[in-house]
């Protein structure tokens, strides 16, 4: 009998939808982001899996109809009958690889583990720009739809920004201004396009999707502005446990930039 995480022992417990992100960089943000839009639409759903409360804890005292769920390479890995009905795989970069014997491959593999199970019925949401992610997809199968995103509008791309709007058109078709998002920088464009075509597709009504999308408050140490002193903004972005992360920072910053 294998070892199975809590969030393959809580999944035999509920039918509520599953809406589950993954990837090396942005997870918190995107989960975060999903859940603000979801809640504020005002569906029945709890936050859970590296954030919020535990998941086995909620089917089995606070059940949801809705769980939006952040999962680490770690807890994919003892995963097997659990299934998404919305996969979010945001980038695969170099992280934790000493757990994986050091090879990228096998740390590869547990990300993709977030597709397994998927039916015709779900959705798999992936960063098309990113090499690692769509040379794994050629190997796989996946009966799921696939709704790759871009920070460009790329063909076959459901999701991208085009002429100073942020633009989704699956399932169906909804475009706001790029001005009024309210995360900053290029890994955000990332992570806000995933989360809105997870909202668009789990049925949030644009106008609800428009103001999360708008109002969302950013998450503690992710590029959080701590305050301004002589002309200099100091942002805690202590958060960034990787080179990529790190990177992602840097290229997101309009002003010149001491790193600490």
């Amino acid at each position: 009998t294998p070892i199975i995480s809590e969030i393959e022992f809580a999944g035999r417990y509920t039918d509520a939808k599953m809406i589950c992100i993954t990837g090396s960089n942005g997870k918190t943000t995107t989960t975060s982001l999903i859940y603000h839009i979801i809640k504020s639409a005002g569906y029945d759903v709890g936050l859970a899996g590296n954030i919020g409360k535990s998941l086995a804890l909620q089917v089995a005292e606070t059940p949801h109809k809705y769980y939006v769920i952040e999962l680490s390479s770690f807890q994919l890995d003892n995963m097997y009958e659990f299934r998404a009905n919305v996969a979010i795989l945001l980038n695969i970069t170099p992280d934790h690889l000493d757990r994986y014997e050091f090879k990228m491959q096998n740390y590869t593999d547990a990300k993709m583990r977030i597709t397994q199970n998927q039916t015709e019925e779900d959705s798999f949401i992936f960063w098309n720009d990113d090499p690692i992610v769509t040379k794994e997809l050629a190997k796989y199968n996946l009966k799921s739809h696939l709704c790759p995103f871009s920070e460009f509008k790329e063909e076959g791309c459901v999701g991208f920004i085009e002429d100073g709007k942020y633009k989704l058109n699956f399932p169906s078709d909804f475009e706001m201004p790029q001005a009024d998002m309210s995360l900053r920088g290029k890994h955000n464009i990332y992570n806000s396009l995933a989360a809105g075509l997870a909202c668009n597709i789990v049925g949030i009504d644009h106008e609800t999707l428009h103001k999360g999308l708008s109002d969302f408050p950013g998450v503690e140490h992710r590029l959080e502005k701590v305050g301004k002193f002589q002309g200099v903004y100091y942002v805690n972005d202590s958060k960034a446990t990787n080179v990529d992360a790190c990177w992602y920072a840097l290229e997101s910053m309009t002003t010149p930039t001491i790193l600490i």
